[in-house]
């Protein structure tokens, strides 16, 4: 049986660096996938005069990248031989936990701030498709007045072409 553990615990020594760095690179890639794929979408919009929202996007990248990273010292943990180690560990854990929090309030604030955005382009929105039907309703009814006046005149010309 102690053989056995001591297995264990050498097999989790071998793969355990290995399974940390996966876990760092796949964040890392993770992020930086995102920052490319948002910044050429956010140079699109730009230049079709659109609003995009990159701030909102770029944090939930952040953040998900930053569970990684967690994800990733938590399992460095289990390798831990001294408490110096666990000093460390512990403050980075820590600082990317603040982070994150502060990364999640951001996040709301910026989701709230685009919400307003998007009201308040409906609205304008509204009220430009309320102007357009207000001025085809009046251009009809010119249109019908001209109409109308039309055949008056017809009318009055008929009349004293019939008298003449």
């Amino acid at each position: 049986m102690e053989h056995m553990v001591h297995s264990m615990h050498e097999i989790i020594d071998v793969l355990l660096p290995f399974i940390v760095a996966t876990s760092e690179l796949v964040g890392i890639s993770f992020l930086f996938i995102a920052y490319m794929r948002y910044f050429a979408e956010y140079v699109l919009y730009t230049f079709k005069r659109k609003y995009y929202p990159i701030n909102l996007r770029l944090m939930r990248s952040f953040i998900t990248t930053l569970n990684f990273l967690m994800a990733a010292e938590i399992l460095n943990s289990i390798a831990i031989h001294e408490i110096s180690e666990l000093y460390v560990l512990i403050g980075i854990v820590v600082i990317r936990v603040a982070l994150s929090l502060l990364l999640h309030k951001e996040l709301d604030h910026e989701e709230h701030k685009e919400r307003e955005y998007k009201e308040r382009h409906k609205k304008k929105e509204a009220a430009k498709a309320a102007a357009a039907a207000e001025a085809e309703a009046q251009a009809k009814a010119k249109a019908e007045a001209e109409a109308q006046a039309k055949a008056k005149e017809m009318a009055q010309a008929y009349k004293e072409k019939i008298k003449g």
